[in-house]
């Protein structure tokens, strides 16, 4: 169950963050990929380090880095998630 809340936490700023990225120079969408994919792998690459560092033979210390990265791409996210809703409201209620 702690996986799925994990997987929510990560998947939706990634998928926001890697569109907006890619919008902010079209001419360069490929070099833009290409970073955002590099930036991910790096910061993957040092929370599984950072687990297997302060794993100490209970799931304590790896169910708190969860619970922070769960937190930190949250708060990420937020401002990209209400500036989305806020554009679709004000599409909707313009058509109107």
């Amino acid at each position: 169950m702690l996986m799925c809340f994990y997987l929510v936490g990560c998947v939706v700023p990634c998928t926001v963050l890697f569109v907006k990225a890619i919008e902010t120079f079209p001419e360069y969408r490929a070099s833009a990929s290409a970073l955002v994919q590099s930036i991910r792998m790096l910061l993957l690459a040092a929370g599984s380090a950072v687990a297997g560092v302060t794993y100490n033979d209970t799931y304590r210390p790896i169910g708190i880095q969860t619970g922070v990265l769960v937190v930190l791409a949250a708060l990420i996210a937020l401002p990209f998630l209400r500036g989305r809703s806020s554009v679709a409201g004000g599409t909707s209620a313009a058509a109107h």
